[in-house]
């Protein structure tokens, strides 16, 4: 953990990275992370990744919360047309979220990340465009409203 998050630090200094700690707010503990990377595309887009949140946080109103918060941000604040997720094609449980929020899977990039191990894996690429934005915004605000669980529905 202390390399990865090494890696965040430098990756932000260098400004190749946003990072945006996910902070519970009674405790003011951590209990995950996220950012925004990859932008500088002549298409306007802008990558949200590096999210991991503790097990005892996942499918929980925190995911949902942060990802209206970085959405927002990289749509409203920052302007770009559009969000990529790369997503590990092993990785079931956030494709599942990242399609509820209203994400389109693009496609496959076969070997297209290094893990830390130095192997390659498989990467699905989910996109959503500004066109998408609002209705992606009021299923996560009547997520949060309607007191559920997170992203993928609790």
């Amino acid at each position: 953990m202390r390399a990865f998050v090494g890696g965040r630090v430098r990756d932000v200094a260098e400004g190749r990275r946003v990072a945006f700690a996910v902070v519970e707010a009674v405790s003011g503990g951590a209990i995950g992370m996220t950012g925004l990377h990859s932008w500088g595309s002549p298409d306007g887009r802008i990558e949200l990744g590096g999210t991991w949140f503790g097990r005892s946080w996942w499918r929980t109103a925190a995911n949902t919360e942060t990802k209206l918060l970085v959405l927002g941000h990289a749509f409203d604040a920052l302007g770009f047309g559009t969000v990529v997720w790369r997503i590990d094609v092993g990785n079931v449980r956030s494709q599942q979220a990242i399609g509820r929020i209203g994400a389109r899977l693009e496609g496959c990039t076969p070997g297209g990340l290094l893990r830390a191990d130095g192997t390659r894996r498989d990467v699905l690429v989910y996109t959503m465009d500004r066109a998408d934005w609002p209705a992606a915004r009021t299923r996560l605000v009547e997520r949060l409203s309607a007191g559920r669980r997170g992203p993928a529905g609790g």
